[in-house]
């Protein structure tokens, strides 16, 4: 098939385009590499660089490609500039995607994938929010928002995997939500208060879902609360490893703690072990035994 996958250039779509690629499929790229980086861009796909709004330059692209299928990943993804330049923002994520809605439409395009970014669209319409705004593009009928997932942080493990933690509403309680390729847990909070080492839990890399497709070498995985005291946090498992985490910053007046930690063990099985925060000057703060969910 010829696929058209926007924002190519990107984190994720490259990943995308990397994989059409492998599946045999004639793949095309457009970014303008305000974000993305050419070398990210697959060697076998066709490269344009293109900002979505030129419609002219954009129509050489449909042309010249005659895509039957369009991903669609470009967008201003700053979430600070969505706020001081509202109307940048819209110009790239609503009329940008408009322009390449109308010439898809024009192409007899016969599938478009609209890709966007779950904490900010999905279930909630918030008008206070710029980047949720453009990026859902606002239906004023819509349910006002009550209350909104709050992410705090994304990577990839070290096969490629991806995974985000995030605060979630759950009636009159918050969890930390973590998503590990296809693994997701929820992990309901304690307040703080004067301890160091919070709510916390582990994730076996074997937790997944029946249905869901295999994933190779996927880690274990501790995550939780801790007081901005913690500078260091890390895992002893009764198998002997010993794997040090990562710590993120909790957006303030969100909840009851100022960091949240992740650590990501290279663990085939269920394991259990110990948590231990260490402050600045290596003292250990506090301590806590954890066993994998399953």
């Amino acid at each position: 098939m010829k696929i058209l996958v926007t924002g190519g250039a990107g984190f994720i779509a490259s990943h995308v385009v990397d994989a059409l690629v492998k599946e045999g499929h004639e793949v095309s790229v457009v970014d303008d590499l305000s974000m993305g980086r050419r070398e990210q861009v697959h060697p076998s796909a066709r490269f344009y660089r293109v900002d979505i709004r030129q419609r002219e330059a954009l129509d050489g692209v449909f042309r010249a490609e005659r895509p039957e299928l369009v991903n669609h990943h470009a967008a201003q993804g700053n979430l600070r500039r969505s706020i001081t330049e509202p109307s940048f923002d819209a110009s790239v994520n609503i009329l940008g995607s408009l322009v390449l809605i109308e010439l898809s439409l024009a192409y007899k395009v016969r599938k478009f994938i609209y890709i966007s970014s779950g904490g900010a669209v999905y279930g909630r319409n918030d008008t206070s929010d710029p980047y949720g705004c453009s990026n859902g593009w606002l239906e004023p009928e819509g349910p006002p928002l009550v209350a909104s997932i709050v992410p705090i942080a994304s990577g990839s493990d070290a096969n490629g995997n991806l995974w985000s933690l995030a605060l979630s509403p759950a009636g009159n309680a918050t969890e930390l939500e973590l998503l590990l390729a296809t693994i997701g847990t929820y992990l309901p909070l304690e307040p703080l208060g004067d301890a160091d080492l919070g709510t916390t839990t582990a994730v076996s890399p074997t937790d997944t879902p029946l249905d869901a497709p295999p994933v190779e070498g996927l880690p274990g995985s501790v995550y939780g609360i801790v007081s901005d005291r913690v500078a260091r946090i890390e895992l002893r498992t009764d198998g002997g490893e010993i794997v040090e985490g990562s710590l993120y910053p909790i957006p303030p007046g969100t909840i009851d703690a100022e960091q949240a930690f992740l650590i990501l063990a290279p663990i085939a099985e269920s394991f259990t072990g110990t948590i231990l925060a260490y402050d600045a000057a290596g003292r250990e703060l506090q301590s806590t035994e954890v066993t994998t969910v399953r």
